[in-house]
């Protein structure tokens, strides 16, 4: 195990965070919060006037991965329920709905080891 003085949090960039965004499957389920990906990739668009949007999600995002997120709002951000989600055959499967900030903060590294 490595020793966590040697532990640091990953950052991301504002072009990572737009393509981490874009890349959310067209359609993809909203979260407890009501906003689904699809309103994240909307308001992004591809520059221009939203720029400080993209920035402020990214600080955001750093935020969290830095483990900066007060304890009272964890539960809000990564608590989930399962719920039964239809599949095409018909079938029933458990998937979490939780917020989308939650799926998107996990397509980034949470933390990297440093060697000295």
């Amino acid at each position: 195990m490595p020793d966590p003085a040697s532990v640091v949090a990953w950052q991301t960039t504002t072009s990572e965070v737009q393509q981490a965004i874009r890349s959310f499957p067209d359609g993809s389920g909203g979260g407890t919060d009501g906003l689904r990906p699809d309103h994240l990739k909307d308001l992004v668009g591809f520059g221009g006037p939203i720029q400080p949007l993209v920035e402020a999600i990214t600080e955001f995002v750093n935020l969290l991965l830095r483990e900066g997120c007060p304890k009272d709002i964890r539960p809000i951000l990564f608590g989930s329920n399962l719920m039964a989600l239809n599949k095409e055959s018909g079938d029933l499967r458990p998937g979490p709905a939780a917020s989308s900030y939650t799926f998107l903060h996990e397509k980034f590294p949470q933390n990297v080891t440093v060697n000295d």
